[in-house]
């Protein structure tokens, strides 16, 4: 149905130039804005379509109607139509609302600016039927492309009514040129011109001012009189007439008397929908008693065509039509006075049984609400959700979910099974999705579907249900959902199954470990056993989680790699931004932050054309790579973004992360006091199996570690409940930050044996993928413990790895820091380290066994070299400078 909105009318074969009017186009084609302001049935469509085509201009339609009065709905089809100016302009904006329909109108805007700003030669966009629009968010749109207007595009904006735009300031910038009701009425010579066309040859210049007079020059009326003169009544007749009821029914009414009676018959039943095709005819002639023989509908295009109704084209291949809207809405009031109620219901039941059999839910949902039979609309949804769900088309299931009343939505089994599938895969809500399935089993006891229905609904819960257990952490639950799934849902309903699968492997990742569920993901990835790239893309997505939980990142990489071909494949950002995500993690954990960022960049600089949860979870190890690298400044920006986005979008969960992150920031940066504010407000809640690398439970830990002199109870019951857990769950690759953070507890409260123990535990999981990240986190306290571990050859090796990463970091005492103040010695560089850990003088005192005193007095050097005034500003600056590691 797309292509129908972006076709501009075909020009009539007797059009009327009205060249005053097609003058102001011309001269406004170098202003932002032409408005062509009328009342219906002045000709606005066909005269700007007539000056697009004759005036050689690249130019894009776009016909709107009260459908459209969603923003994400709006901004799909201006993207659309954007695009058949120039292949590619809009890519980024319908990314991004495939990602998210709920985009905030600042970014859309940002986004359509930028889409504008790359077409190449100055071109015409035309938003016809503008006065369908009453969404204030779409009007504000338009308005701020008026405001600030690209020298790429000029905007014709056609309307019964003025929009609720600045004109007036338009107009006193001279930014705008307006052609009005005055400029499109038919003067004399208009008329008489219209009527020779038509047949009427012999009408006298009197009759043609008559006629003129009579109707005020209004267009279509004067059609309507040329219509109703063909059968023989004189025009002169037919005004005479007009005076003594309203002048379009009387018109309308004129013209319809002299078409066939079967004729009108026909055409009476497609006034219920907005626009026809050959078979949409052929359905709902059945469904009012006619003859709707296979090919009738073809015929009967011919014979409309040939008859000068008011019909207009919707397409270049003539398959689709819509009748001119005053024409439809006489047809529409003929067709309620002459039909019982019974029958119209039975024409909408039939167009919405149409339209949902050509995959056109929407529509289909339309039909069945105007007659108040939301289970019809349901109906329609059941039988195309899943393959909707198969190509991971969730911004339009969300559409669909929407246009139901609430009240059915939140009572009705299908949609609210649909509604759990959105917690899952659009919304990322897990809290909720708890309390929805409670509500499908609800509703299910309380329904009257068939049996064989609500077995299949009970089996995608089971599919769902299975991921609430996998995230709680119940493994065997879990494998028994999955095992459900896999016998009683059907092969084709891949979503459903591809979801249990993904759900079962992670469960056999930790209850059979990683080379149990590498070897269940490569068996589903085996070709024949998916027939959508959303499918394949899950369980690749569960083939990089399986080596990033264990630990291994060199085979982690070209996972992601495949990954990211996938997503490019398949025009698939989930895929894609997922690949992006585990193949930055794997290139951060060596160490290698920069490639990191270059493979997260078009993420970041991207965020609209990702979903949410994996534009957050690349934000933040952007951010961390960032800070790892020294560039505060830039960590900082990042984590400022992805905050304003999650609390705009209210999700929580993104919301804590956003939070960690600003708390880690903080902690890394020298902000102790902020770090424990957030530190001492964090509740851990129930444990909740850690498939991201980015965990606020991993943060506090690292804050409790900092705090270990001040409430050594409470850190060591941090840290050590965090390895216990990942221990539990056999998260290898986080269990490698917790062993190492248990290793500098231990050594802080001079358990020099617990330390070593711990300390070479990490080093024995890391070695076989050389991920040094840990141990690079946990800065130069780690030293130490290196130095006096009891290492082999191979763990001598990696142990020299990690202290060659600090002594490329940290400056020789005798190399200048280009400080005004000369170079810090290496008891100052020591002492700042541990300033930004946030100890105080005396801890740091016991720490280098020196007095509280000698600490002071080396902190005022080191302020006095940095030409700062606090510790604040010593590690701030010190980070930027890249002399402190993290």
């Amino acid at each position: 149905m797309l292509h129908t909105k972006l076709h501009a009318p075909r020009i009539a074969d007797d059009f009327v130039e009205r060249r005053h009017a097609l003058s102001i186009l011309d001269e406004g084609f170098d202003c932002p804005l032409a408005l062509v302001s009328a009342p219906a049935g002045f000709g606005k469509s066909s005269l700007t379509a007539y000056w697009c085509a004759t005036r050689d201009k690249n130019f894009a339609w776009l016909s709107l109607d009260e459908a459209d009065n969603s923003l994400a709905a709006f901004s799909t089809y201006l993207a659309c139509a954007l695009e058949t100016l120039q292949e590619g302009v809009s890519r980024d904006i319908l990314q991004a609302l495939n990602a998210d329909a709920s985009l905030p109108p600042n970014l859309l805007r940002t986004l359509f600016v930028t889409a504008i700003d790359r077409i190449e030669r100055r071109s015409v966009l035309v938003l016809d039927d503008f006065h369908t629009v009453q969404s204030d968010e779409i009007i504000s749109l338009v308005a701020q492309l008026l405001e600030h207007p690209s020298p790429k595009l000029h905007i014709q904006i056609l309307t019964r009514r003025d929009p609720k735009l600045d004109l007036a300031l338009l107009r006193l910038r001279n930014q705008m040129r307006e052609v009005r009701a005055r400029e499109l009425e038919f003067s004399t010579e208009d008329v008489s011109q219209l009527f020779a066309r038509g047949g009427l040859k012999d009408v006298l210049a009197e009759t043609a001012q008559e006629v003129r007079d009579s109707l005020d020059g209004w267009p279509a009326g004067i059609r309507l009189t040329l219509l109703a003169s063909l059968a023989g009544t004189h025009p002169s007749q037919l005004i005479a007439g007009a005076r003594a009821e309203p002048l379009r029914e009387y018109l309308l009414e004129q013209v319809l008397a002299e078409q066939a009676p079967d004729f009108v018959q026909k055409i009476l039943p497609l006034s219920i929908v907005d626009r026809f095709s050959a078979g949409l005819c052929e359905s709902l002639w059945t469904a009012a008693g006619l003859d709707a023989a296979p090919g009738n509908g073809e015929a009967f295009f011919a014979e409309l065509l040939a008859s000068g109704l008011f019909v207009v084209h919707l397409d270049t291949d003539g398959q689709w039509f819509r009748f001119h809207h005053l024409f439809r809405s006489v047809l529409l009031q003929k067709l309620k006075r002459s039909v019982a109620d019974a029958a119209l219901e039975g024409l909408h039941r039939a167009a919405a049984t149409w339209f949902a059999s050509a995959g056109l839910v929407e529509q289909a949902i339309s039909h069945a609400l105007a007659i108040e039979a939301p289970d019809l609309g349901s109906g329609f949804v059941a039988k195309a959700r899943q393959e909707a769900m198969n190509r991971d088309q969730w911004v339009r299931l969300e559409n669909w979910l929407a246009a139901f009343p609430p009240s059915f939505a939140r009572q009705d089994a299908e949609l609210l099974t649909l509604r759990c599938w959105l917690d899952l895969y659009k919304w990322y809500r897990l809290g909720d999705l708890l309390d929805d399935i409670r509500q499908v089993e609800d509703a299910l006891d309380a329904s009257r579907l068939p049996q064989e229905q609500k077995e299949s609904l009970s089996a995608e819960l089971a599919a769902l249900q299975s991921a609430i257990e996998l995230y709680t952490v119940n493994f065997e639950q879990c494998v028994e959902l999955c095992d459900r799934v896999e016998r009683l849902v059907p092969r084709e309903y891949e979503c459903v199954c591809s979801t249990a699968a993904l759900m079962k492997g992670g469960a056999l990742l930790n209850t059979e470990g990683a080379a149990a569920a590498e070897a269940f993901f490569l068996e589903a990835l085996r070709p024949g056993h998916s027939d959508h790239g959303a499918t394949e893309a899950r369980y690749l997505q569960g083939l990089c989680f399986v080596h990033w939980y264990a630990g291994d990142a060199r085979r982690l990489d070209p996972a992601a790699a495949d990954m990211i071909a996938a997503g490019a494949t398949y025009k698939d950002p989930l895929a894609e931004s997922f690949g992006r995500y585990f193949g930055a993690l794997a290139y951060f954990d060596h160490d290698r932050a920069q490639d990191a960022l270059d493979l997260l960049a078009p993420v970041i600089d991207a965020p609209q054309a990702y979903p949410t949860q994996n534009y957050a979870h690349c934000a933040i190890l952007y951010a961390q790579c960032r800070q790892a690298l020294g560039e505060v400044e830039a960590a900082n920006s990042v984590a400022s973004d992805l905050a304003r986005l999650v609390q705009a979008q209210g999700n929580q969960l993104f919301v804590a992360s956003a939070l960690a992150l600003r708390a880690q920031l903080d902690l890394e940066q020298g902000r102790m006091g902020a770090a424990l504010d957030w530190y001492r407000t964090f509740e851990a809640g129930p444990p909740l199996l850690m498939v991201r690398a980015f965990q606020p439970q991993v943060v506090a830990a690292r804050i409790a570690l900092k705090t270990i002199s001040r409430d050594p109870a409470r850190s060591v019951e941090q840290i050590t409940g965090l390895r216990h857990f990942l221990e539990k769950i056999r998260n290898r690759r986080l269990l490698i930050d917790a062993l190492v953070m248990c290793a500098l507890a231990n050594e802080a409260q001079g358990h020099v044996g617990r330390a070593d123990a711990d300390l070479l535990a990490a080093i024995d999981l890391a070695i076989p993928s050389r991920i040094l990240r840990p141990f690079l986190d946990a800065g130069s306290a780690i030293l130490p413990l290196l130095g006096r571990a009891n290492l082999d050859n191979d763990r001598i090796a990696f142990a020299g790895e990690i202290v060659g990463r600090f002594e490329k970091q940290m400056p020789r005492a005798d190399t200048p820091a280009h400080m005004d103040g000369g170079p810090l010695t290496r008891r100052e560089l020591e002492i700042l380290s541990h300033l930004s850990d946030g100890l105080t003088n005396s801890e740091i005192g016991d720490r280098l066994f020196i007095s509280p005193g000698t600490v002071k007095r080396h902190a005022h050097n080191i302020y006095e070299k940095l030409s700062v005034n606090s510790r604040r500003e010593a590690v701030a600056k010190a980070q930027g400078m890249g002399l402190l590691t993290r």
